[in-house]
């Protein structure tokens, strides 16, 4: 049997997997065990309640802090990209504190060094260097084939993958956004092999991350699979899915999720006030939560009747 370890650190590596038909191919496969590395417990225990598999397994890494070697590599991956972008943020930092000497010195560090031969050399130094052990009991617990990473610019899946590496194991990495490429840091360590949405990030891979072409796939926006294959119900089949009154018009929210917002739940209030006063008359609620926030179960039971998924 032939295992695959795959992160899951993020919700968009989550959709990409989970939501498209990647998670069902795999785990029908008889001859693939697949290891999931989420951040935490609750993670692990919500991906489990919709995903769980006799041959899926769910493994928790968190509290990773770059220090030493790979704190100073970590913060060096910022000055080794030269973009527009880059540049645009330096620019909004100089207007907002005025601070010249920075401003100048960032420009002109980010210009000499962010240069091809010398990402090279500091990627050598980086696989070298750095002596991280997050990971190797999963190595030596489960012995994998291959590691797939969808967040390459995260220091935690960097030291997943420099782990592989040494041990001759074969890398994936997938950019899962148009803009990481361009807007963030330079891939510290480089996969054996890249998936990316489209022709333009291929090429900004050659260019600012040094993947060799024949090292790179594209395959499209994995989770735009779901509206090619996507048979949506109808609007009866729905509402009695949901327990929803078919006689009522829905009044769907989507709050923004405790890390962006506070005032979701008096939102949510003001919604339901506005209903039973019949300010939005003939009308219900639904409440659908960000998939990547974990719903307060005291405000949940101060509103009984509230539909939500």
């Amino acid at each position: 049997m032939k295992t695959i370890f795959i992160t899951l650190f993020q919700g968009t590596e989550a959709k990409s997997i989970f939501r498209t038909d990647i998670f069902s191919k795999l785990s029908s496969d008889t001859n693939i065990r697949l290891v999931f590395f989420v951040g935490s417990p609750e993670r692990a225990e919500y991906y489990q309640k919709e995903f769980s598999h006799p041959r899926v397994v769910y493994e928790v890494v968190a509290g990773h802090i770059a220090c030493g070697w790979d704190g100073f590599f970590s913060k060096l991956s910022f000055k080794l990209l030269n973009t527009k972008t880059v540049k645009l943020r330096r620019k909004i930092i100089w207007e907002e504190n005025r601070n010249y000497s920075a401003y100048f010195l960032g420009g002109l560090i980010n210009t000499l060094f962010s240069r091809k031969g010398v990402r090279q050399l500091v990627r050598r130094w980086d696989y070298s260097l750095v002596n991280n052990n997050e990971f190797t009991k999963y190595f030596e617990k489960y012995f994998p084939d291959a590691v797939l990473l969808g967040h390459l610019f995260d220091d935690l899946e960097i030291s997943l993958l420099r782990e592989a590496k040494r041990r001759g194991i074969k890398t994936i990495g997938f950019i899962n956004s148009w803009d990481k490429l361009t807007a963030r840091n330079i891939i510290r360590i480089l996969p054996d092999k890249l998936l990316v949405f489209n022709n333009l990030v291929k090429l900004e891979a050659v260019k600012y991350a040094d993947m060799a072409e024949k090292d790179i796939f594209v395959i499209g926006i994995p989770s735009y699979d779901w509206h090619v294959n996507y048979k949506p119900l109808s609007r009866e089949e729905f509402f009695i899915k949901k327990r929803l009154d078919l006689a009522k018009r829905l009044v769907v929210y989507a709050p923004m999720g405790k890390t962006f917002s506070n005032s979701d739940w008096d939102i949510i209030d003001l919604l339901q006030v506005a209903i039973k006063s019949s300010q939005i008359p003939n009308a219900q609620l639904m409440v659908r939560f960000q998939p990547n926030d974990f719903v307060d179960e005291l405000e949940l039971k101060k509103r009984p009747g509230l539909v939500y998924d």
